[in-house]
């Protein structure tokens, strides 16, 4: 018996899941601007994957359905400010 590789395909992927990031201005720098504290932030879900570009769209971690929503993309940002 010999086994059958044709609807197999190459899987690996590289994914960029979460990302959460943020930056607290010195306080040197808020005084001057008579402010107690600033800092800014972003966060994003599902940012990047690299895979085989034979299933553009299809997430990897789903499984083998071929038939699913696109991927979604979520940003979020903000400033915090004390006066």
């Amino acid at each position: 018996m010999t086994s059958n590789t044709f609807y197999l395909y190459n899987s690996s992927y590289l994914k960029l899941k979460s990302l959460q990031i943020g930056y607290t201005f010195p306080q040197k720098w808020m005084n001057k601007a008579r402010i107690n504290d600033l800092r800014i932030f972003f966060s994003g879900e599902n940012l990047l994957t690299f895979k085989n570009k034979a299933f553009e769209g299809v997430d990897p971690e789903l499984g083998s359905s071929l038939i699913v929503y696109p991927i979604a993309k979520l940003y979020a940002g903000g400033v915090t400010l004390t006066f």
